[in-house]
């Protein structure tokens, strides 16, 4: 996972998102060939989607674990890193190639650095979890709560 941790997760999830933004945003607005603009898009999609769901601080659905996300980041920054070099877009699109193994980079170093542990996240947490009613002395949901779910 990490080699330090420096970063707080809610702060790699900020990473994150400006990242899979920028891969985007970046790819449509220079242009370029199809390969070229339709890495970022493809890459900066699959970020936003990963970060959605992945269980730390700015994640909607908390389904996927901070290993697997921290997997899936190292495998991502690898991906933009050389999808310039294996499918051949250096030449005609320098300026695309150099943003995304600079992307790559940053997302392989903060990935490095980032503390996954965050306090806020307990194992097996997801967000139906956080909206159950507590129960009451004798060990059963609130009146309320009973009788919604008996209708």
């Amino acid at each position: 996972m990490s080699i330090a941790k420096l970063v707080p997760a809610w702060l790699h999830g900020v990473g994150d998102y400006g990242a899979g933004i920028a891969l985007i945003v970046v790819a449509l607005i220079v242009g370029g060939t199809d390969k070229a603009v339709l890495t970022g898009v493809v890459l900066g999609a699959v970020l936003l989607a990963v970060s959605v769901v992945t269980r730390y601080p700015l994640g909607a659905w908390k389904l996927v674990p901070s290993p697997v996300h921290s997997a899936g980041d190292y495998l991502g920054a690898l991906l933009l890193i050389l999808a310039p070099f294996v499918l051949d877009f250096t030449d005609s699109d320098g300026g695309l190639a150099a943003f995304y193994i600079v992307v790559g980079a940053v997302v392989l170093l903060l990935s490095l650095v980032t503390d996954y542990q965050d306090p806020r996240i307990t194992v097996g947490e997801t967000t139906h979890d956080r909206q159950e009613p507590a129960l009451d002395g004798a060990g059963r949901r609130p009146a309320s709560v009973r009788s919604r779910a008996g209708r």
